[in-house]
């Protein structure tokens, strides 16, 4: 099923996907994503059980294309993770400099 073909996946080559390629794969438009509406882990989660299943080698799906669909997700989860890290380090950082002008007034 899915999770083995994921497992499988895992031990193929560690390429790094480009998003747009990861979008365009888990069929999700980019475009709908801003800062007011973000994309989440539940979005890519559902368009990757979706597409993992529509391509499950055990209903004559190829594990090609299923492993492609577990890459796209793993690069759209590590783009996600490395926005949050860098916001809440922006975050970190305008607080930091609020704090030091306080203690200066």
């Amino acid at each position: 099923g899915a999770a083995n073909a994921a497992k499988m996946a895992q031990s193929v080559g560690k390429t790094k996907m480009p998003t747009d390629e990861a979008f365009k794969i888990l069929n999700i438009d980019a475009a709908e994503f801003t800062k007011t509406v973000p994309l989440t882990k539940q979005i890519i989660e559902e368009a990757y059980t979706k597409h993992s299943s529509n391509n499950d080698p055990a209903k004559g799906g190829s594990f090609y294309l299923q492993s492609k669909i577990f890459r796209a997700k793993e690069a759209l989860e590590k783009s996600i993770e490395f926005k949050e890290k860098s916001e809440g380090k922006d975050n970190n950082e305008e607080k930091d400099k609020k704090d030091q002008n306080s203690e200066t007034s």
